[in-house]
């Protein structure tokens, strides 16, 4: 005999945070502060320069652009700093251009 199927829905509770939190959308990044824009008093944008070492022996710079929310982090920031971020990943688009970045939840400086 087959098992009956549920008609119950899966229900989602929780806040937004602990939704990006379960679907996946997180970044991690550690790199030197670098090119840092005060667009107003809440909205800073910024890149970090993540360095990798390739096959080769070579380093590659990746700069990756942040975007940090004064409601979102307490921590001021300083260009040439070695810091940790965490965040999500956000694509936006304007006249058809496409901008991938960061925006970051929390802030670390790194030792």
């Amino acid at each position: 005999m087959p098992a009956k199927k549920s008609n119950s829905k899966k229900q989602t509770t929780g806040t937004t945070e602990e939704w990006f939190d379960r679907s996946g959308n997180r970044v991690v990044l550690v790199g030197k502060i670098k090119r840092i824009v005060f667009e107003n008093d809440n909205v800073c944008k910024f890149s970090i320069d993540c360095v990798n070492k390739t096959d080769k022996g070579n380093y590659a710079h990746a700069f990756i652009t942040c975007v940090q929310f004064k409601s979102s982090c307490d921590y001021e920031i300083a260009e040439d700093e070695l810091v940790s971020i965490s965040g999500r990943i956000q694509t936006t688009s304007y006249n058809g251009n496409y901008s991938t970045q960061i925006v970051c939840d929390k802030i670390y400086e790194e030792q």
